[in-house]
């Protein structure tokens, strides 16, 4: 992702926060804002995390670097969605979300909110716990622990993956995907690489041509300057 991406992703975050601000100051009158405020909010930190998780990305090919690297990261693979293969990058993004919701509070009307530090203060060691944990068993028994419940739902398919769930599923369906990529990449390489040959060959007769056709005519001047020579008629001697 970009950063012009990230900063659109940070904008739509931060637009939500001036609608919950708004609907504040007119009160009463604004309840559907406030609603709609914490929608888009809601729906604004999804893209504001990915701004993080998949920083640098190269979105222009389904596939970058090779699976299971961090460089393997675009919209068709999750694997840099997981906060284990990054804890420093997947803290920041938390603290950064957690700043977002406080403003959110603030701009709401709530008067009870803490400083970024003191929340941060009271949630980081848990959020690192629930970083580094590379399982689905260790992340649903953290969620339960903060009184969340994932059950069956699927909106967590993406975010609990166990490293071993993602290596089978690159080794089938995004193993085939990706051999096809290769063999595409392989082709065309091959494809250069001929060229590259062909063209140097291509050099080479043209340098060895002009190298014979110096050689043709500085044989030609000496074969005419002898035959000059050969023509000079010798000087008679003055009999007297």
């Amino acid at each position: 992702m970009t950063r012009r991406a990230s900063r659109a992703a940070s904008k739509k975050v931060d637009t939500a926060i001036g609608l919950a601000e708004a609907a504040h100051i007119l009160g009463k009158e604004a309840e559907g804002v406030k609603e709609d405020a914490l929608r888009e909010f809601g729906r604004g930190l999804h893209p504001f995390q990915d701004s993080f998780s998949h920083e640098g990305g190269d979105f222009s090919h389904p596939f970058r670097g090779k699976p299971g690297d961090r460089d393997f990261s675009s919209p068709m693979e999750h694997y840099t969605d997981q906060t284990y293969t990054d804890p420093v990058k997947s803290e920041q993004m938390a603290r950064a979300v957690l700043e977002k919701m406080l403003e959110f509070r603030r701009a709401r009307g709530d008067t009870d909110v803490p400083s970024l530090d003191v929340a941060w203060g009271r949630a980081k060691n848990e959020v690192r716990e629930f970083i580094v944990a590379d399982t689905r068993s260790e992340k649903e028994e953290i969620l339960r622990r903060w009184g969340v419940d994932p059950g069956d739902d699927k909106k967590w398919d993406m975010s609990l993956r166990d490293r071993e769930e993602i290596r089978l599923e690159r080794d089938g369906v995004w193993g085939k995907v990706r051999s096809f990529y290769d063999e595409q990449r392989r082709r065309l390489s091959a494809v250069v690489e001929a060229s590259k040959t062909r063209r140097k060959r291509e050099l080479d007769e043209e340098i060895r041509a002009r190298r014979e056709a110096e050689e043709r005519e500085v044989k030609q001047k000496k074969d005419l300057e002898e035959r000059r020579k050969a023509l000079v008629i010798p000087e008679v001697p003055d009999g007297n």
